[in-house]
């Protein structure tokens, strides 16, 4: 059975209500169970009792007796009989509404400098993440048989050649002058121990891995997870931290001043489709129809331009990403234009261009996928399986602006170029899926960079965080410091392939160091490096070609493994749950479908991709060992509006009770003028007055008890001279139930009640 959720004043007032419900009616029943067991022949004394509990009870106003009769009563009597009835409703009505008003809230209870403590991340990406402790960064550079990175070194082992892959010291000390904010605070989330042969003597060395656990994609929120935060709402990114907590018990916030990571990407639209129809099998899969892969000139061949596209003005402080997508897709559709021998003018819009049977299974068709610029023409010679993918061929080199081959200088920002084929759409924009159904895929190219930049995270903590409770918890918030700082890109003096450079914020100190390009901002584009070029062989991802583990190169390695590794099994695969392509998710290929229906928005298709593999292969490193931390505890505010009834009901007690207090204080009224009125109105006092006259009607209780209180009496039942029936009190009633003597008197008081009206 589901639990129902009731606030703290809605429980008060359902208690308070109850407790009122069950008062009266309990004063009911008893009257009822009283009658039942009364004998009519009873002590005065008793007769006393019976009839202050039933006229005490809720039971003359219900069944409006004598009691609450307002004819011919004296009107103070009357008009307080009413206001006490009055007080009576407001009383309950008060004790019910009034808690309402009560309402829980949270308020600021100072900051203070509190220690701060690692706590592990109890979800999925903590289980996940290695063990710190064995974790060594290393670096290697100039491919699998390194060369020597700047500020390592060379031996022998063996009398075979050797090289280090250890980070030279004067770099570590350069890049660590800023503390948790630099590159060594990056680490792959996974590693691997293991030999290279040629690397180390041989002996053993971190190398990181890629994989993917966890899809954040489609949860378009803030997170805390293991070693990050991950932002995947308009802006992804990810900040680079390890999480710690202040030891408080209640609510508290605090910030931090963290590494923000973030893309930045644009894609134009090549004017080029893919269409083909899927299997006429659409019971065990969906197969695209051999000899039916084209590719559809939208303009992109027919229209494309002859005027070469000029050199790029980008500087350190803007980059026109879109420029660069454009100058890619001219150059990627010229040399499509040329693997297909054909010419602008022989070409027309809606022409199309038949891909060969045996490449159809290899290309990304069918799917959400990325792949080189120039790919199409490799599709379109039909040696897609063979052809080795030079990442220096003139489409790439366009369009980034530079060479595998230019010198790492520092001065270069990372600009990755890729095609992305946009969501398959059904070309007749049905949703129903039919025999040998014609599918088209967009084709856009797109040219993304890694800007840097110091953010201030905001967390809140909502309840206590330990290894056991995870990071669910946190409410988490960011914005931008701009705060100016000197950002630092390490000059490798080797080829832009061969060495990924160390990056990151620096001390001022390091400014005229000739091995670093520093410049003063509030963010950086990070450079490129072997990482982001990946591998070239398309049967060998660059998801795999990891040798080392130099976490500040994972963020260009990831546009690599999205060229190189798109179709490799550990990127997405059905079995794993968390196919990417958005192939058997429905909810992930909706969203594809809706971003990739234009170039424009297509764009933030690699900004939520990157982040989600960066999520998974990154964690921070560093943290603070204080923080300045705001407790917030709880307290209570009231709405005014439930409390009306009770100022009602003070506005009736108050000069009630004053009016009451000076009667008394004044003597007009006193304490034994109330208890002879007590005793002088109570039934059985009242009636041994009047039927003995010998009673000491002035008697105190104690001599009243012992005199005339346990006198015997009970109602009777007469005959006057007239044949008429009256009932009274009497010393020798009938002795038997008093409910069986009240039956008797029912039609007797009817008549009783007739003849004093007619009387009057």
């Amino acid at each position: 059975m589901p639990a129902v959720s009731i606030s703290v004043p809605e429980a008060a007032a359902i208690i308070s209500a109850a407790n009122t419900v069950l008062s009266a009616t309990f004063s009911l029943v008893v009257v009822v169970i009283l009658l039942s067991l009364v004998n009519n022949k009873n002590s005065v004394n008793s007769w006393s009792t019976i009839g202050a509990m039933i006229q005490n009870s809720p039971w003359p106003v219900l069944l409006r007796t004598d009691a609450v009769r307002s004819l011919k009563v004296q009107a103070s009597i009357n008009a307080i009989a009413k206001l006490t009835l009055i007080g009576t409703f407001l009383t309950a009505l008060t004790g019910i509404v009034t808690p309402l008003g009560l309402q829980d809230i949270i308020i600021d209870m100072g900051s203070t400098l509190q220690t701060m403590s690692y706590v592990k991340d109890d979800g999925p990406m903590g289980k996940v993440t290695s063990p710190r402790s064995k974790y060594q960064e290393s670096r290697l550079c100039g491919g699998w048989y390194s060369d020597p990175c700047p500020g390592s070194t060379v031996g022998q082992s063996n009398g075979i050649r050797s090289v280090f892959t250890q980070i030279a010291a004067n770099i570590t000390s350069k890049f660590n002058s800023i503390d948790n904010d630099g590159p060594f605070n990056i680490q792959y989330r996974k590693y691997t121990i293991k030999v290279l042969n040629g690397n180390n003597n041989d002996e053993l060395t971190t190398v990181g891995t890629l994989s993917r656990m966890q899809s954040f994609i489609l949860k378009d929120d803030m997170m805390a997870i293991e070693g990050a935060v991950v932002d995947t709402t308009n802006n992804p990114g990810i900040g680079i931290l390890q999480h710690s907590f202040p030891n408080e018990e209640g609510e508290s916030s605090w910030s931090r001043e963290i590494l923000w990571l973030e893309p930045e990407s644009a894609c134009v639209d090549t004017n080029l489709t893919v269409r083909y129809q899927v299997s006429s099998d659409l019971v065990t899969s969906l197969v695209i129809t051999k000899n039916s892969t084209v590719i559809v000139d939208n303009g992109g061949i027919a229209n494309l331009t002859t005027i070469q596209p000029p050199t790029y003005k980008d500087n350190s402080t803007f980059i026109d990403l879109a420029y660069h997508a454009y100058t890619g897709a001219i150059w990627n559709n010229l040399a499509t234009m040329r693997a297909f021998n054909t010419t602008r003018n022989s070409s027309q819009i809606g022409k199309i261009y038949q891909i060969y049977p045996e490449v159809e299974l290899d290309a990304p068709f069918g799917q959400l996928g990325f792949r080189p610029l120039g790919f199409i023409s490799l599709v379109a010679e039909a040696n897609v399986t063979s052809a080795f993918v030079d990442e220096t061929s003139y489409t790439d080199a366009y369009c980034r602006g530079y060479n595998a081959t230019d010198i790492q200088d520092g001065t270069k920002p990372l600009i990755s170029c890729a095609l992305m084929l946009g969501s398959p759409r059904q070309l007749d924009d049905s949703t129903i899926l039919a025999v040998n159904t014609t599918f088209e895929q967009p084709i856009y190219s797109c040219a993304s960079a890694i800007r840097a930049n110091i953010q201030q995270v905001n967390f809140t903590m909502t309840q206590p965080i330990n290894n056991s409770t995870g990071f669910t918890s946190l409410k988490i918030s960011r914005q931008n410091t701009n705060k100016s700082r000197f950002w630092a890109v390490e000059k490798t003096g080797m080829n832009i392939s061969a060495a990924s450079p160390y990056w990151g914020p620096v001390d001022p100190s390091h400014t005229s160091d000739p091995n670093l390009i520093i410049e003063e901002g509030n963010f950086m584009y990070l450079p490129p490096g072997t990482s982001d070029y990946g591998s070239g062989w398309l049967n060998e991802p660059g998801i795999s070609s990891i040798w080392d583990s130099q976490g500040c190169s994972v963020p260009g390695r990831i546009f690599s493994v999205l060229k190189y590794g798109w179709n490799d099994a550990s990127i997405h695969s059905v079995n794993s749950g968390f196919d990417i392509s958005g192939k058997s998710d429905y909810n992930l290929n909706k969203l594809w479908q809706n971003l990739t229906a234009s170039p424009q928005n297509a764009s933030n298709v690699i900004k939520l991709v990157w982040t989600d593999f960066m999520a998974n292969n990154v964690i921070g490193t560093g943290f603070p060992s204080t923080a300045t931390v705001a407790s917030r505890g709880q307290s209570v505010s009231y709405n005014l509006h439930y409390a009306i009834p009770a100022f009602i009901t003070l506005a009736l007690w108050l000069p009630t009770i004053v009016f009451a207090l000076i009667l008394l204080f004044t003597n007009r009224v006193t304490l034994h003028e109330l208890k002879n009125a007590i005793n002088q109105t109570s039934i059985g006092r009242s009636v041994i007055n009047m039927n003995n006259p010998t009673s000491d009607s002035m008697a105190n209780t104690k001599e009243w008890d012992k005199n005339d209180g346990r006198s015997k009496i009970g109602i009777k039942l007469e005959q006057t001279d007239s044949d008429a029936s009256i009932a009274k009190f009497d010393y020798d009633p009938i002795e038997q139930p008093l409910h069986q003597t009240l039956q008797a008197l029912i039609p007797a008081a009817k008549s009783s009640l007739r003849s004093r009206k007619t009387a009057e």
